[in-house]
């Protein structure tokens, strides 16, 4: 609510209102979308030339552009081959150039934030 975009007080006092009456459904629905699903786990970490690629427990395969990623796609062969599971296998962890990513942020086709983003925030 701090940061309303340009809602006037009236409006506000509705969405706060709508939000208090909801506010049991709204837990729930955000508690079950945060549970992470087991087959979402890494199971493998690859690059093409303009691709990362991770696989899934499940099966699945998640390939996004390596241009999304500066630090990956500006990491050498090996710097790229050194990845850990990270955050109990639901996330990719390369120590040699300090990356962090998630299969949630992989999965909704999230890029890094640019750096200047990462520098006003």
């Amino acid at each position: 609510m701090a940061r309303n975009l340009g809602f006037d007080a009236a409006e506000l006092r509705k969405v706060e209102r709508l939000v208090s009456e909801q506010e049991v459904e709204l837990q729930e629905a955000w508690m079950a979308s945060s549970v992470p699903n087991p087959g979402e786990q890494v199971t493998g970490v690859r690059f093409t030339k303009d691709l990362l690629v991770v696989d899934l427990r499940d099966g699945r395969t998640i390939s996004v552009p390596l241009a999304w990623y500066p630090r990956l796609l500006h990491a050498t062969q090996r710097q790229r081959a050194n990845w850990k599971p990270a955050g109990g296998g639901f996330g990719i962890h390369w120590p040699d150039i300090d990356e962090d990513l998630s299969t949630e942020g992989l999965l909704r086709g999230a890029p890094a934030p640019r750096a200047s983003a990462r520098l006003s925030a």
